[in-house]
């Protein structure tokens, strides 16, 4: 069933990424070879949708003062298409956590004024410090962002602003003037490149989301594994990747969940790598619905298995998709 809800999946991210080119013998080596190359192009079906934000604002370093920073306002459609790869936004783990990136939502709350608060964003921006110090790929990133969010002036709609905070930060979440609709605020870097332009960001997020998503606490990640579904050796697996994605077989990061699997083995169980967790992540939450119709009157997933590649693929996944359709309208027989 994992196997063919992973063929579903792929089948429909080349289409959605690569439109309708004949898909290649391998689509698996696709994805990996794509996720390397262009990993952001995914987020749009890893994180949250923009729903009815259509603006956001961007919060950058001043190339010719090192003491200003500079928020600019733009329509979300200008983004293109998939405002979403490029502004990919995931909610933190809990309501007084630091956000995850430089990817924001700010809102206005009556009385309370915008949101997230003045606590929230320095817990942001010490975030942003300590992954900058750290030795990751993407340290130098965010040391970038904190840097130029640090700043003691802003520059908005060609004016200093003449803040109470003395951070930019602080100063651009008060003079944006939405107070009745979301906005997103962002980071552009010196390339003018916004976060999911950015290489290092996308890999920074890609890590996260997966811990986020797919780990717990009690279960953590494991390295030096070999994925169960995939195949792939000496690997990263993710106990509780199967209820992260949404397909809940077994919550095997509590003890009892099977005879003799403790806490500390339950990586033991059915844990899968990166790429198989968000191919069934994408299946729930894109797909599912579509191939849920009604079966002698009860609602039942039909998930035929698909032993073909290439146009035959292509071929077999419209013809099933049509007789969904005309199942659901009562016509097929």
């Amino acid at each position: 069933m994992l196997e063919a809800m992973k063929q579903w999946s792929l089948c429909f991210l080349w289409r959605e990424l690569e439109g309708r080119k004949t898909p290649p013998p391998d689509l698996e080596t696709w994805f990996t070879q794509k996720r390397k190359t262009n990993g952001g192009a995914f987020f749009k079906y890893l994180v949250e949708s923009p729903g009815k934000i259509e603006k956001f604002y961007t919060l950058y370093a001043d190339p010719n003062d090192p003491e200003t920073a500079i928020l600019e306002g733009a329509d979300l459609a200008v983004l293109g298409d998939s405002p979403t790869a490029r502004l990919p936004f995931s909610k933190p783990s809990g309501p007084n956590s630091p956000q995850l990136g430089p990817v924001l939502k700010r809102a206005y709350i009556a009385k309370k004024g915008a949101a997230p608060g003045k606590t929230i964003l320095q817990r942001t921006l010490d975030s942003f410090r300590e992954l900058a110090a750290s030795t990751e790929p993407w340290s130098p990133y965010f040391a970038e962002v904190a840097e130029a969010w640090s700043r003691p002036r802003l520059k908005y709609a060609g004016n200093i602003v003449d803040g109470s905070a003395r951070s930019a930060l602080f100063d651009a979440f008060q003079v944006i003037p939405e107070t009745s609709s979301t906005v997103f605020f962002t980071y552009r870097d010196r390339e003018g490149r916004y976060p999911g332009d950015s290489p290092e960001y996308v890999a920074y997020l890609s890590a996260i989301l997966a811990n986020t998503k797919y780990a717990t606490k009690a279960a953590l990640p494991r390295t030096g594994q070999r994925c169960p579904l995939c195949g792939q050796a000496d690997t990263t697996v993710y106990s509780t990747a199967c209820s992260g994605a949404g397909i809940n077989i077994a919550n095997i990061d509590r003890e009892g969940a099977f005879p003799g699997v403790n806490k500390d083995l339950c990586h033991l169980g059915y844990a899968l790598c990166l790429d198989c967790a968000d191919q069934l992540f994408t299946f729930h939450f894109c797909l599912e619905r579509k191939l849920v119709v009604s079966v002698a009157g009860e609602r039942a997933l039909v998930l035929p298995h698909l032993n073909s590649t290439g146009k035959n693929l292509e071929r077999v996944t419209d013809f099933y998709e049509q007789y969904l359709e005309s199942l659901a309208r009562g016509e097929a027989r």
